[in-house]
C-alpha cells in the first residue's frame, strides 16, 4: 500500500495544482520510483489511497499496466491519516504480511531482504530505520542486538544507537485489530505505541541504501539535484544525453552540465543555463547572468536579470530557497 493521501502543505505551491505524489523528479513523477521499487521486487498488486486531488492521481497512474502492476484505489471521502487509510483496506491486505510505504519519499532498499527479515523475525511488524544526524528532529528508535525495538520515541531502554523512522513498514494482518474503522488516526499512535507497551515483537529493519524525504521544497530541491548529480556521475555526457530535438537554443546560450531537459523548451538569447539546472516540459528560460541549483517545473516562463540560484520556479510563483550546497 501507497500512502497517498495527504495534502502536500509544505510543497506548495507546486501542491496547489498536481498532488504531492505526481511532483517530478527530473520530469517523472515520484511515486513512479516507488511503484517501479515495488515491481523490481515482484511485488505487483498495490492499493494507493487518495484523498486530495484525488481524480489527477488516478488518472494519471490508470491501472498500473503500463507500470506492469496492479492497482487498486481507496478514495477518502475525509481524511483518514495513516492508521484510518490502513484500515480502510483491511478486505484487500488482511490475507497475509504487506507492505506500507509514503509517498513523499524516493528511496533504494533491497525489499527481498526486508520481507526475508521479517519473516524469520516472527515480528508483528518490521519499521524500516536508518541513521540521520537528526534523528530526533524525526523522532528516534533503538533497537538490541537481534533487532528488536526496545526504545520507541523515547519509551523503553535507554540504548544508545539511535534511528529515525523512513515511512516503511511490513505489517502482519493481526494490526487491523489495533485500528479503529472510519476515522482519522496516526499509525504510530492507534498501533505502534500500543504494540510496544503490550510488549509485541517490533523488528527494527536497518537500511543503508539511499533515502530522501521529498516532503518540504527544500528537500524537493535537493533531492532532485542529487538525483541528476548522481546520473552525472554514471555518464558525464547526460547533458548531452536528455538535450532533445524539442529544445530551442537561442544566440549565445551557454549549458553548464549537467542539466536536464525536458520537452518543448525555448533557451533565450544570451541565456546562461547550469550547472545543475532542471528545466520541464513547455518551459521558456531567459537568464543572461545565469541560474543554476534550481528546477523550473513545467508550464513555466521564467525570466531574470540578475544571477539567481536556489530557485523553484512553478507558472506563477518563484520560490527563493536557503538549500546549502
Amino acid at each position: 500500500m501507497i500512502l497517498a493521501a495527504g495534502f502536500g502543505t509544505r510543497l506548495k505551491p507546486i501542491t496547489d495544482y498536481i498532488p504531492k505524489p505526481l511532483v517530478p523528479i527530473l520530469n517523472k513523477p515520484l511515486i513512479e520510483y516507488t511503484i517501479d521499487l515495488l515491481a523490481r521486487h515482484k511485488i505487483t498488486d498495490i492499493y494507493i489511497n487518495l484523498h486530495y486531488l484525488m481524480d489527477s492521481l488516478a488518472t494519471y497512474l490508470g491501472d498500473g499496466k503500463k507500470y506492469g502492476v496492479k492497482i487498486t484505489y481507496s478514495k477518502e471521502k475525509e481524511i483518514l491519516g495513516t492508521g484510518g487509510g490502513i484500515k480502510k483496506c483491511e478486505k484487500f491486505l488482511k490475507d497475509g504480511p504487506f507492505l506500507v510505504i509514503n509517498s513523499d519519499i524516493l528511496l533504494d532498499i533491497d525489499l527481498f531482504d526486508l520481507i526475508q527479515k521479517h519473516e524469520e523475525s516472527g515480528a508483528l511488524a518490521t519499521m524500516v530505520l536508518r541513521k540521520h544526524p537528526e534523528s530526533k528532529k524525526y523522532g528516534e528508535f533503538s533497537v538490541d542486538e537481534n533487532g528488536l525495538i526496545v526504545n520507541f520515541l523515547g519509551k523503553g531502554e535507554n540504548i544508545s544507537n539511535h534511528y529515525m523512522f523512513t515511512g516503511v513498514h511490513l505489517l502482519e494482518p493481526e494490526v487491523f485489530n489495533y485500528l479503529e474503522t472510519s476515522r482519522f488516526s496516526s499509525i504510530i499512535d492507534s498501533f505502534y505505541r500500543k504494540a510496544f507497551d503490550d510488549g509485541k515483537a517490533l523488528l527494527g529493519y536497518i537500511m543503508e541504501g539511499y533515502w530522501s524525504d521529498v516532503g518540504t521544497l527544500d528537500n524537493y530541491l535537493q533531492t532532485s539535484l542529487e538525483v541528476l548529480r548522481s546520473k552525472y556521475e554514471i555518464d558525464k555526457d547526460y547533458a548531452a544525453f536528455s538535450l532533445n530535438e524539442t529544445v530551442y537554443i537561442g544566440e549565445n546560450v551557454k549549458i553548464k552540465p549537467p542539466v536536464y531537459f525536458g520537452s518543448h523548451i525555448k533557451l533565450l538569447t544570451d541565456s546562461i543555463i547550469g550547472p545543475d539546472v532542471i528545466l520541464g516540459n513547455n518551459t521558456v528560460i531567459y537568464s543572461p547572468e545565469g541560474i543554476e541549483e534550481s528546477i523550473i517545473l513545467n508550464e513555466t516562463e521564467y525570466r531574470a536579470n540578475s544571477a539567481e540560484k536556489n530557485i523553484i520556479a512553478c507558472r506563477e510563483s518563484i520560490e527563493k530557497l536557503t538549500i546549502v550546497s
